[in-house]
């Protein structure tokens, strides 16, 4: 039996006193029992009374118990009550009717009194837990929620801290350039102007730690543009195996000190020219080259380049670059790609310069390339570093203004060469937001004639170059179309 304090409601609805009579005999001792002689008279007390079940008898006039039924299913306050149909023995289709409509089950009459009191206690305890679920699922709903608003919240912390963080490391890479280009400026002409001795050795030291920081802004600077998407690829035809000697010829030159055995084999299907971004395909190859010859002390570095034609996306120029180093352990390669990490050491520990962002940006430019790169190395075998990128056969530029990419441009130009009898051509115009830069500049200007030969004009170009390829490029271009003339 209910306890007496916490009863259940039941609304009892039949247009027969005397059913509803019986009805209050069997129910009144565990439940709280009201009553209703027609249908609109129990919708009406609805708006007061919050029933737990409703007794209904089908058949009454005016409105029947299936109606009834109807409006309080369709009704979202009322349509979670569970309805028990009262029928007579012959209305079986009814009853088929009603359980559609959503009624839980239904007694017959005559009454029986334990069956009744059997079906509406089991609907009652069934509706308690599906009270106690809903109420379940209300909470953890609302939990959810507030832990989703939470974690919302957090990811725009994050995202308004890393979009501060790459401000930041664009404002210090591009507020460094400019001190950088004075020192850098400044010490190469003192190289110039001292006599061998101890000064000179002094200036050639500031001129390489120079150098040494303008790689590390410039490191910082391209990671953050492509970490926020700010570059767009260029895809132009270039001569594959001439990038690829001149990226070798700069490396080699560089760690020109360390007896490094070098070979490199290069396709005979590979086209002579492809179409690709050139800019990016030579700072690949380049970052490769480097780390194999910073990481090997002594023994050999190969290049493999061929073309593969199994990929969805057609064809792909794949670069191999094997040296017999130190190697990574299995540990460290899953992580070789990422940010300020080296092989077997960490920025904190690592002793060959660099800020270990080399790798981080090699995936980031395949990932832009839509490409892959990869890592086979063992300590006993050394390290194979391969990346393989799209390309196309391309066809050579015709003899305009544009030029093919020389050795003289640095690994990171994307863009086209002013015509170099334009450039020889130009009177001295400088164009420089930094004194250091125009100063470089101006102690090679008089030693220029008038009519500029190649070999000076060549090198004022390499000074240009070296400053800022792609704003004097554009700076040059622009006065070219404005001033044909000149």
């Amino acid at each position: 039996m209910e306890d007496q304090g916490n009863k259940s409601t039941i609304l009892i609805v039949d247009d027969m006193v005397s059913s509803i009579l019986v009805l209050d005999e069997v129910l009144k001792d565990a439940y709280h029992t009201f009553f209703a002689t027609d249908g609109q008279s129990a919708l009406n007390s609805l708006s007061e009374l919050r029933p737990d079940m409703i007794l209904l008898d089908i058949q009454m006039p005016d409105m029947d118990g299936l109606e009834v039924c109807k409006r309080l299913k369709s009704d979202p306050k009322l349509a979670r009550i569970p309805v028990i149909f009262m029928t007579a023995l012959s209305e079986d289709q009814m009853e088929t009717a009603g359980l559609e409509l959503g009624a839980v089950d239904y007694i017959t009459k005559p009454f029986n009194p334990a069956v009744i009191q059997l079906r509406v206690k089991n609907q009652l305890l069934l509706k308690q837990y599906q009270d106690h679920l809903e109420d379940l699922v209300q909470q953890r709903t609302a939990r959810l929620q507030e832990t989703t608003a939470k974690l919302q919240k957090a990811m725009e912390t994050v995202a308004a801290s890393d979009r501060a963080k790459t401000r930041f490391l664009m404002i210090i890479s591009h507020e460094l350039r400019s001190p950088l280009n004075g020192i850098v400026g400044y010490s190469d002409l003192l190289t110039t102007m001292l006599e061998e001795g101890d000064s000179l050795e002094y200036a050639q030291g500031i001129l390489t730690a120079g150098h040494r920081m303008t790689a590390i802004v410039n490191d910082v600077f391209e990671f953050v543009r492509l970490e926020t998407g700010m570059v767009q690829l260029v895809r132009q035809p270039y001569a594959i195996r001439d990038m690829i000697a001149k990226a070798v010829k700069a490396i080699r030159k560089q760690y020109r000190d360390k007896e490094l055995a070098f070979s490199s084999e290069v396709a005979e299907d590979i086209p002579e020219m492809v179409e690709g971004d050139f800019g990016y395909t030579r700072q690949l190859l380049t970052r490769i080259l480097d780390n194999a010859f910073k990481f090997t002390a002594a023994g050999s570095v190969h290049l493999t380049v061929t073309l593969s034609q199994d990929s969805p996306q057609g064809q792909r120029l794949l670069f191999s670059v094997r040296d017999s180093g130190e190697g990574v352990t299995q540990e460290r390669q899953d992580e070789i790609f990422g940010h300020f990490t080296y092989g077997n050491n960490d920025l904190m520990t690592q002793h060959r310069g660099g800020m270990g962002m080399g790798l981080a940006i090699c995936r980031q430019i395949v990932a832009l390339m839509r490409g892959q790169i990869w890592l086979a190395s063992s300590s006993a075998a050394g390290s194979a570093f391969c990346f393989a990128v799209p390309c196309q056969e391309g066809e050579r530029p015709e003899s305009s203004g544009a030029v093919a990419p020389s050795s003289e441009l640095p690994a990171s130009y994307t863009g086209t060469a002013p015509p170099p009898n334009r450039l020889q051509q130009l009177r001295h115009a400088l164009v420089n937001n930094n004194l250091a830069a125009i100063r470089q500049l101006s102690s090679l200007l008089p030693q220029l004639p008038d009519s500029c030969r190649s070999t000076e004009g060549r090198q004022l170009k390499k000074a240009v170059f070296s400053l800022n390829y792609k704003d004097a490029t554009q700076i040059v271009d622009r006065i070219i179309a404005t001033y044909p003339h000149i």
